[in-house]
């Protein structure tokens, strides 16, 4: 089946960046010293800020493409031209922003005169030069998207990932662990990525060459960019709220606590997000009635690998981050990254009717929706964080996350296709929860906790079955195609 192995390839894509950077980060360190490392973490943490100066055109090409790619190659064309041209000078407004905002500041607030600040004193320039190609790269990734050419861009996102972070080290290592010259490579890497991708994808993504675009193709890419946009800051800004108000309130230790298992929460969406992001153009190509019964598929899918994998997190996150950081921090940390474990699970299930939404050209109603929930889940977030600290921060989340599964849901007329099939997981979860919650730290593994992950599996069993997902006959079918 061709949605499930694109759906490997995106998690292949996500996972091994990840195991790269785990092996290069603390030679990063050892090589360049903490204070090189954080400044130039700091300036990869600036230019995916600016990142959002892409107005969503990634997505917004990624649905055009896919829903005319079909029926009208010109137009697909037109609309990836038109996606090249505002990304490229996105770009480069975010450079000029970039630059200026830097030597504002310098002017503001004068820099030492250390050896640190000298090497950083290009950073800016460095980071101008590589901003429009972070810009114009999701965009031809969307074009790739739209047209379904998946292993274009899971091998030019996993080379360029992992170029991006062994290049730097190699020049580090054997020319000098200078940030005038690390930063440099790391920007080329950057570039030549760009440049590479599309020469390999260009046939594929205008297969009738560049075209001119015209007025309706800006305008159509921008309004659904623009929304998209807006879902793409607001969500961050959520996310980073809470450790501010964490911090504010209970204190920066709590903020530790709350981070850690945060962070390896968050890896467990990459599943939902990897078939999210296979099954777009085929959401954006198919009839309301197809979308119907792919979108019902894939959710039961989720459902069936998730929940028995999520309470088996449940049960054994305190003795996993007892062994991997110490017995003290998982007394602490466990109980809120058991909560946030359920939060990501809903969270995950989300991602079906977000996709559904987006490919069908609704990113208004996503934005909407994400504009709603900002000031009731802050004015929660504070309340919880007065009474329960870090459990409470991660019950805020959770409960936000439940709100957008069910308004995102009801947006995409899958309200009750995600109520029956959520039902009786989502009691599962909360059993196997509140089973390790009210167990005491002695009882890691309860006697609910343990029937909850029983029933799962058995459960989720039965969903295969009756979705007709069983992975060796998806294995055996992706091979043949």
């Amino acid at each position: 089946m061709q949605i499930f192995r694109n759906s490997i390839l995106n998690l292949v894509g996500s996972i091994v960046p990840i195991l790269v950077s785990i092996v290069t980060l603390p030679l990063y360190i050892e090589v360049l010293g903490i204070e090189r490392y954080g400044l130039m973490a700091l300036a990869w943490i600036v230019l995916g800020y600016f990142g959002f100066l892409d107005l969503g055109m990634g997505r917004a090409v990624a649905q055009r493409v896919a829903s005319l790619s079909a029926v009208d190659q010109s137009r697909s064309s037109a609309a990836t031209s038109a996606g090249i041209v505002l990304s490229a000078a996105f770009g480069f407004l975010g450079g000029i922003v970039i630059l200026l905002a830097f030597y504002l500041f310098r002017s503001i607030q004068p820099l030492g005169a250390s050896v640190l600040t000298e090497e950083a004193l290009l950073l800016p320039v460095w980071l101008a030069i590589a901003m429009p190609a972070v810009i114009v790269t999701p965009t031809i990734h969307g074009a790739l998207q739209g047209h379904k050419q998946f292993k274009i861009i899971n091998l030019s996102s996993v080379l360029s990932t992992c170029l991006f972070q062994i290049i730097p080290l190699i020049v580090a290592i054997f020319e000098k662990p200078d940030l005038r010259v690390v930063i440099p490579a790391a920007v080329a890497v950057r570039v030549i990525s760009l440049l590479a991708v599309t020469i390999v994808a260009w046939n594929r993504i205008l297969p009738n060459g560049f075209t001119r675009p015209n007025r309706l193709e800006y305008k159509s890419l921008l309004i659904f960019g623009g929304w998209t946009a807006v879902s793409a800051i607001i969500s961050p800004l959520m996310v980073t709220l809470d450790r501010l108000l964490i911090g504010a309130v209970a204190g920066p230790k709590v903020v530790a606590f709350y981070t850690v298992p945060w962070q390896l929460a968050e890896r467990t969406t990459m599943l939902a997000t990897s078939i999210g992001s296979a099954v777009f153009p085929s959401f954006a190509q198919m009839s309301p009635a197809a979308v119907d019964l792919l979108a019902k598929r894939y959710l039961l899918y989720l459902l069936a690998i998730s929940t028995p994998t999520m309470i088996a997190a449940i049960l054994f996150l305190e003795p996993a981050l007892g062994i991997w950081i110490s017995a003290e921090f998982a007394d602490q940390s466990a109980p809120i990254g058991q909560v946030l474990l359920f939060g990501f699970w809903l969270n995950a299930l989300a991602v079906i009717p977000f996709t559904r939404l987006q490919a069908l050209g609704h990113a208004r109603l996503i934005a909407i929706c994400h504009l709603i929930e900002v000031i009731p889940y802050v004015a929660l977030l504070w309340l919880l964080l007065q009474n329960w600290g870090g459990i409470g921060a991660a019950i805020a989340f959770t409960l936000r996350v439940f709100v957008d599964l069910v308004i995102l849901s009801f947006a995409a007329k899958m309200g009750a296709v995600t109520s029956r099939a959520v039902l009786a997981p989502f009691l599962l979860m909360a059993c196997s929860l509140l089973g390790v919650l009210s167990s005491g730290t002695s009882m890691p593994l309860t006697f609910i906790g343990t029937g909850a992950l029983v029933l799962a599996s058995g459960y989720s069993y039965w969903l295969l079955r009756s979705a007709r997902l069983s992975l060796r006959s998806s294995v055996v079918e992706s091979l043949a195609t």
